[in-house]
This record gives C-alpha cells, sequence and structure tokens, in this order.
C-alpha cells in the first residue's frame, strides 16, 4: 500500500523545478517514486526531468519504466519518441512514439508531425517525408528544422532552386546554422553556380573554422572552377581535419555526400525542453 504522502513530493517537486531549484526538485520526484515504485507518474516526473537536463539514458529508463506501468502521457511518449529518433538504427521504434503521442495529443500535430516527416527523410523515404513536412510548413513551430529539411529533400529530389530558396529560409530562422550554408552550397554546385557555392562554403567555414566537409567541398568546387592550387589547400585542410577527429576522408567527385544531418535532429531535441524557468512542455 502506498503512502499518502508521495504526490505532496511530486507537487513540491514540480513547484521547485519552477522556481528553477532543480537539486531540490530531482529528489522531491525521487521520494515519491520511493513511496509509489509501481505508480507511473513519479517516473513520468523523473524520466521528464533527466530527459530535459540531457540524461538521455536515466531519462530512457525511467520513462520507459512509466510506459510499461501503463502511463497514458503524451509527453512521456513524445520524449521517448525524440530519444529513438535520436539513435539512428531505431527509427521505427521512434514512429511508433510519436504516433501514440499524436493520437494522445492531437492538437499538437504541427510539431508531432514534424518530427515525423524528417524521420521518414531519414529512413529514406524522401517523397513522403516531402509531402509530411510541406504539410506543416506554416504551422511547425520548428521552423528552421523543417526548412532545413524541406532544402536536403527538394535537393535529393534534383530541384535545386528550390532547394536554395528552403536554405535560405532556414538561415533566416538561424543565421549561424553552418549545415544550412553548407547544404545551400551543394544546391548552388549542383546548378553549376560555383562562384555563389563557394560563397556559401566560405560562410559555412566563418561559423565552424574546423567544418571539415565545407573545406573539402570549397576545395572540389575550386577544382570544377579552375583554380587547382587553391582546390589542394582546400582539399588537405579538410583532409587534417578528418584525421583529428578520426573520421574516414571520403574521396567523391561532388561536393554534397559528407552532410552531417544527425546534428539537425539532436537541435531538434533541444526544441521545447530548455527550462527557462517553466514546467517542462505540456502536451496534455
Amino acid at each position: 500500500m502506498f503512502s499518502e504522502n508521495w504526490a505532496s513530493f511530486i507537487e513540491r517537486g514540480d513547484l521547485a523545478f519552477l522556481r528553477k531549484h532543480y537539486t531540490l526538485a530531482q529528489e522531491y520526484y525521487e521520494e515519491a517514486l520511493s513511496l509509489a515504485p509501481e505508480n507511473p507518474l513519479p517516473y513520468e516526473k523523473l524520466g521528464n526531468f533527466y530527459y530535459f537536463s540531457n540524461r538521455l539514458e536515466l531519462g530512457f529508463k525511467h520513462l520507459i519504466k512509466a510506459f510499461e506501468l501503463g502511463s497514458s502521457s503524451p509527453l512521456v511518449f513524445f520524449n521517448l519518441g525524440r530519444i529513438y529518433f535520436l539513435g539512428q538504427e531505431l527509427l521505427d521504434r521512434g514512429r511508433y512514439f510519436f504516433d501514440r503521442a499524436l493520437a494522445l495529443s492531437p492538437k499538437h500535430e504541427p510539431m508531432i508531425g514534424t518530427y515525423l516527416g524528417i524521420l521518414f527523410y531519414l529512413k529514406g523515404r524522401v517523397e513522403d517525408a516531402g509531402d509530411f513536412l510541406s504539410r506543416y510548413r506554416l504551422s511547425s513551430p520548428l521552423k528552421e528544422p523543417l526548412d532545413f529539411f524541406l532544402g536536403c529533400i527538394l535537393h535529393d529530389l534534383g530541384s535545386y532552386e528550390k532547394a536554395v530558396k528552403s536554405f535560405k529560409q532556414a538561415i533566416s530562422f538561424d543565421p549561424r546554422s553552418e549545415e544550412s550554408f553548407l547544404m545551400m552550397g551543394n544546391s548552388q554546385f549542383k546548378m553549376k553556380d560555383y562562384a555563389q557555392a563557394l560563397i556559401s562554403y566560405q560562410k559555412a567555414l566563418e561559423i565552424s573554422p574546423n567544418y571539415s566537409s565545407a573545406w573539402k567541398n570549397s576545395g572540389i568546387t575550386l577544382q570544377y572552377s579552375g583554380s587547382p592550387i587553391q582546390a589542394g589547400e582546400s582539399l588537405r585542410k579538410a583532409s587534417a581535419l578528418k584525421k583529428k577527429t578520426r573520421e574516414k576522408f571520403s574521396s567523391v567527385e561532388e561536393p554534397g555526400l559528407d552532410r552531417h544531418l544527425w546534428q539537425h535532429t539532436e537541435k531538434l531535441l533541444l526544441v521545447g525542453t530548455l527550462t527557462n524557468g517553466n514546467l517542462p512542455l505540456n502536451l496534455d
């Protein structure tokens, strides 16, 4: 039989969290869990708390326990989906939890649907992803990631001019997105606009000087534009950076193959999860 006081510890934990007393909030949630180990709510609170503090392993452990105990919280399903979403090998599992979150909280369809659309893209279903993301183009709160991935989709489909427009839109939301500049340069390269492609790569490097893909793509573009000496310097720089990070340096004839899309999925994990003095995102 559970102590009647465990729910009061949940309330105290929520209040401490609201006041940014995070260590105290964790202690209250843990006390509630010790008093009610078979109730999903303390696991929900701790799981979301760990998730929001970027301790994903602990977050997953508690959230999956809440799920196993019959939680019906859409936020539990949403955060489990986001954790699986980050694990490339478990995308189908991520979709299962996003679908459950969507069924429980249909009013948040634009946000959850954006995740689902990007998940389709990462699974190689490019046209389905494009249809999905286009549907939420105006309503999604995830503006920069949506436009970035729409640009990637349009690039993969060969619509390079439209891709450039999407990347420019993404940049308008996040002017320091080196990946958006890189991918915009790749689309401009495909259009044989080598001068603009080089400008885009240079902007990526101004934001991130050790961005090996931007150095490599600059080198390839310089080769195509007839500047072999500068091209060699850029490619050597890219190769040296790859060796430092122990990444394999791929030899390609055109830029664009070294895309670090998972950095953008990690950005998604932060959307709506920053505390800023408020309780975690509420999907109820």
